[in-house]
């Protein structure tokens, strides 16, 4: 994720016009390796407390930890 992180100075240095890759097409493509290396990152942690939660609650506990990360990301935002 840092590699796609640090691929953002790329745009605001222009370096993506001068390789011929449209703005929209970059950023969109950042997006998308950020989003999808963000669920890989978070897979085992999600595995483990599947793993460590009682049998039948794996959706709850996949809920909590969904909401758990959601509200981090937003209480993140205003720090």
């Amino acid at each position: 994720t840092m590699c796609v992180r640090f691929a953002r100075l790329l745009i605001f240095s222009r370096w993506n016009i001068r390789l011929g890759i449209p703005d929209t097409v970059f950023t969109l493509t950042l997006d998308a390796l950020s989003a999808m290396f963000g669920e890989l990152i978070s897979l085992p942690n999600q595995i483990l407390m599947s793993h460590l939660c009682p049998k039948g609650l794996e959706s709850t506990v996949f809920a909590f930890m969904a909401g758990a990360f959601m509200m981090g990301g937003q209480v993140g935002t205003f720090l």
